[in-house]
Parts: C-alpha cells; sequence; structure tokens
C-alpha cells in the first residue's frame, strides 16, 4: 500500500532534497508545495523534481501565513493532486517547516 506525504516548503532547497531522497521509497508518493514568498529559481525547481520519480512538485504557489486561512488552502491543494495522482493512498502524511 501507498502512502503520500505532502510537503509544505518554505525555504532550504538542499534540505528539501535530502528530506526528499530519505523518503525515496515505492511506499511513498511525494508531493511538494513551494510557498510563493520563496525566492527560488525554475532550475532549482527542476532540481527538486529530479530528487526522485516519487516526487510532484505542486505548480500552484500560494504565500502561506502562521495561523491563516492560507496554510489550510495549501492543504487542500496538496490533498486534491494527490488525489487526482492516486484515489487508494492509505495514509496522507503532512510535513511543513
Amino acid at each position: 500500500m501507498v502512502n503520500a506525504v505532502l510537503i509544505i516548503a518554505h525555504k532550504n532547497k538542499n534540505q528539501l532534497i535530502r528530506l526528499i531522497k530519505s523518503l525515496e521509497d515505492n511506499e511513498f508518493d511525494i508531493f511538494v508545495h513551494i510557498d510563493k514568498k520563496w525566492k527560488i529559481t525554475k532550475e532549482e525547481i527542476v532540481e527538486i523534481k529530479r530528487a526522485t520519480s516519487h516526487v510532484t512538485v505542486l505548480d500552484k504557489r500560494i504565500s502561506g501565513f502562521l495561523d491563516t486561512w492560507s496554510l489550510c488552502q495549501i492543504t487542500i491543494e496538496l490533498i486534491k493532486k494527490a488525489l487526482i495522482k492516486n484515489k487508494n493512498y492509505k495514509y496522507f502524511i503532512l510535513l511543513s517547516g
């Protein structure tokens, strides 16, 4: 059974790639939202996408602010993207930081 890992990323590309690679397993599909406030280049986003074949980076970017509806919106977008890929996930795991 495959699980969906939903990642809300705010900064630190290298740490994000290490996290993704540590989850590189057939048991996980990884979905990443990159915060709109993060000044990241298209090349860096491609590097994140290439970290493993099990990662999907959302095209839609939202500015997330602590204790606001925006974090719920981001989570909903991640879940929607995951459900489009596979409706049979056993668990959804949300990571933010």
